[in-house]
């Protein structure tokens, strides 16, 4: 349970770095998200029951869109630019 939640919390740290518009929170999220895509293969290889493979083709899934969207020249370079608050800064 420990690692579950030191790891959630990681997340939201970079996510947060990440609506900052820090370029290092950038590298941040391709590295983690390619050591997940990684662990996600070796997990794919072993004999687990169905809809735990679901699970991780699924998250396989979020992780390579996280790849792309994070990847792009635009999003690193744009996103603090942006000045309308959204609405998790309204509810905080």
């Amino acid at each position: 349970m420990l690692p579950v939640a030191l790891v959630g919390l990681a997340h939201l740290v970079v996510i947060r770095s990440l609506r900052l518009g820090r370029r290092k929170a950038y590298r941040q999220a391709i590295f983690i998200s390619v050591i997940v895509l990684l662990g996600t293969g070796l997990t794919l290889l072993q004999p687990f029951p169905w809809w735990v493979r679901a699970v991780n083709v699924a998250k396989a899934l979020v992780v390579v869109a996280l790849l792309f969207l994070a990847s792009r020249p635009r999003s690193a370079v744009g996103s603090a630019a942006t000045s309308q608050p959204d609405i998790l800064d309204r509810l905080g």
